[in-house]
Formats: structure tokens, sequence, C-alpha cells
């Protein structure tokens, strides 16, 4: 088992201890205000030293009000340090030896889709109303809404929204660094992740409406690489003041 830093772990297991204290309570017949609504917002390749509270060099001020006024892990642990099997594992609640996950299933060798039996399902099944939003990365063409969800917003969804802003169609990114982004040219209020964040208050609103207690999965991609922020949150840093990285120079002898 790897130990891991990043942040989407911490949020995960935060609302699993949530998720599973109000599944497994007594069995007797709840009312809405007693069974919670579920929100999980789930970051990708987001490391706990790139969060305010733990590295006073990156400025992440709502992050650190969420970490101050709930719980934060430092000793968390991942099943597989791997984005499919990892998400599928947190839907499932299966090893990835179990699940046969295992890697990626679109970008390595060949690997079994995953078919197992998920906790939303059951979820739904027990009167829950479920919208997922952004990032899936858990079947090559099974959604949400073959997992228990009533409701999902598409990543991709993004790229015609903006398309139809009259935005540009493709993040301009310098060419020395395809992968590691560039600067979004957007206004910080029709950028991806601000999007994203106005579907999950749609969706929101509409779950209040179901007249169901609900629970919605907020997915961001970022700031999974390649990363493109507007022009303001770059000015906030200054390359010549960051840090590298404290095994950065390591010259690997002997390993």
């Amino acid at each position: 088992m790897h130990r891991i830093g990043f942040f989407k772990i911490v949020c995960l297991l935060t609302n699993v201890f949530l998720l599973i204290t109000s599944s497994y309570a007594p069995a007797q017949p709840h009312s809405i205000s007693e069974r919670p609504n579920v929100l999980i917002i789930e970051c990708d390749q987001f490391r706990n030293d790139c969060l305010g509270i733990n590295n006073n060099q990156v400025r992440t001020p709502n992050l650190d009000r969420l970490a101050a006024n709930g719980m934060t892990f430092k000793n968390a642990f991942t099943p597989i340090p791997t984005c499919c099997p990892t998400r599928q594992t947190f839907l499932s609640g299966l090893w990835p030896e179990q699940h046969k996950g295992l890697w990626n299933y679109d970008i390595t060798l060949p690997v079994a889709t995953f078919e197992s039996h998920t906790w939303t399902e059951d979820l739904r099944k027990s009167g829950y109303y479920l919208g997922y939003l952004g990032k899936w990365h858990v079947h090559p063409f099974k959604t949400p809404l073959d997992f228990g969800f009533n409701d999902y917003v598409p990543d991709l969804a993004y790229a015609q929204w903006r398309k139809a802003q009259q935005l540009p169609a493709v993040i301009p990114v310098k060419k020395d660094f395809l992968w590691m982004g560039g600067e979004d040219p957007a206004p910080l209020d029709k950028t991806h992740t601000h999007w994203l964040a106005q579907e999950a208050i749609a969706e929101m609103k509409k779950a209040n409406g179901s007249g169901k207690p609900w629970h919605i999965r907020l997915d961001f991609v970022e700031p999974h690489l390649p990363c493109n922020p507007v022009k303001q949150f770059i000015n906030l840093y200054n390359k010549d003041d960051m840090r590298s990285w404290p095994n950065f120079p390591d010259s690997f002898i002997n390993k």
C-alpha cells in the first residue's frame, strides 16, 4: 500500500466518513432533515504540500478556511497511486486487486473494465437523489448514470459552453511546455473551474427541488496538468522565489 499526499484523498476520506456514519445508522424511518445531504468535492493531482496550511509558499485561502473549519487527515493512504483504479475503489470499496482495475484503462495495457457494484447504487435505492459533475475516468463507455446517479454533467460539456461564449476553443500553451500548461485568456468567471462550480450550485438547487436528501459529487480536473490558470493567479507567484522539491537534486547514485 502506498502512502500518498494528494489533497484529493483527504477530501475523499473525510466524506467517506460522513457517508458511512449516516449510512450505517440503525435501520429506522428517517425524515429528510435526519438524512444529511452529502457533497464530495474532489481535486485531481493535488499534493498536500500544495495547500497553504502545509506550505507557506502556496496561497489557497478558500481551501485553508475549509480545512480550518473541518477535519484533515495527516496519515492518509490510497489503495493505489493511479487515477482510474483509485476512482473505482472509491465507488466500490474494493481493493484494485478485487475489482481488477490495477491501472488506467486508456493509456496503458488492456485491463478489465469496471463492473463492480457501487455504494452509490445503494444510496439511490435508499431514497437519495444523486448528481455527478466533472471528471469521471471510471469506465470507458459507462457513465455515472450506470452506477446510481440520477444526473450527470460531463466535463466535456465545458468545451461546448466555452465555444458558445465565443472564447477560444483551445487554451493556448507555450510550445516548449505543452504538458505543463500556460495562461487561460478567459475571464475568471468563465474558466473551467468556475463553470463547473456554477453547474454544481444549479445541481444542488435541482436536488433540493426533488424533495429527497442528496449526494452530489463535484469532480475537478484541476490542478492536474496541463495547468492553465488565469493571469491574476499566475501573478501571485514569482518563479525566482519558489523553492525546489526537497529531493530534486538527488543524484540517484546506487538507487
